[in-house]
């Protein structure tokens, strides 16, 4: 009984081993992880592609180009969502207001817009949804 456990628990380890070696990250994957690694690090500024570009040693549009294959987004809409989950994260632990908010993340003019189309409805209605103590 022992032996068959053995050979049932080596079979299930060669299994798990083959499909590592197949699931191995490509080039575009590791790209992309880069990427999405910098937007998060810079998500409270607004968007440069030159940084972006001389961060990765890797030319702009062939880094736009494999992100959104890889992901099916652009690169601005995933730091305009990162940029706007952070958003959320502030207004549900501080008591700062919106504009505040906004001067935070680098939208002077225009966060209310940005929201309001990401999530539907303004920054002030969702602000209304949490108890803030004063």
């Amino acid at each position: 009984m022992t032996r068959i456990r053995l050979s049932v628990y080596e079979l299930f380890l060669d299994l798990h081993q083959a499909s590592v070696l197949e699931r191995k990250s490509t080039g575009a994957d590791e790209i992309s992880e880069r990427i999405i690694a910098f937007l998060g690090s810079h998500s409270c500024e607004p968007f440069s592609a030159s940084l972006l570009a001389a961060a990765l040693n890797l030319n702009y549009s062939y880094l736009s180009a494999t992100f959104k294959r890889v992901t099916g987004q652009s690169i601005i809409e995933a730091h305009t969502r990162l940029r706007l989950q952070h958003a959320l994260a502030l207004m549900r632990s501080n008591s700062l207001n919106i504009s505040d908010i906004s001067d935070r993340l680098g939208y002077p003019f225009y966060f209310s817009r940005v929201f309001k189309k990401m999530y539907g409805e303004s920054p002030s209605s969702y602000l209304k949804q949490f108890y803030r103590p004063y």
